[in-house]
């Protein structure tokens, strides 16, 4: 008659384990926000990437932004030395 076994402590602590994931990412992105250097900022995601913390999209998308901004500031740059 009720065989209910507790199936949802797999889910939580799967949630848990993932709100961990999370946590510790957001920490390293404010890690990473506050490094020098391009060049040094992608080396970290792509050891994220490679960790398993962050999944292939996860990383592209860091990427873009990165180089993104990165355009940004060499522009400023440039026309500033101009």
């Amino acid at each position: 008659m009720g065989s209910g076994g507790r199936r949802p402590c797999l889910q939580e602590r799967s949630f848990e384990q993932a709100q961990r994931q999370q946590d510790a990412l957001d920490v390293q992105v404010r890690q990473i926000a506050g490094a020098s250097g391009s060049a040094d900022q992608l080396a970290k995601w792509a050891d994220l990437k490679d960790e398993g913390v962050l999944t292939d999209a996860e990383f592209q998308a860091q990427k873009a932004k990165l180089l993104d901004s990165s355009k940004t500031v060499a522009n400023d740059a440039t026309s500033g030395n101009g």
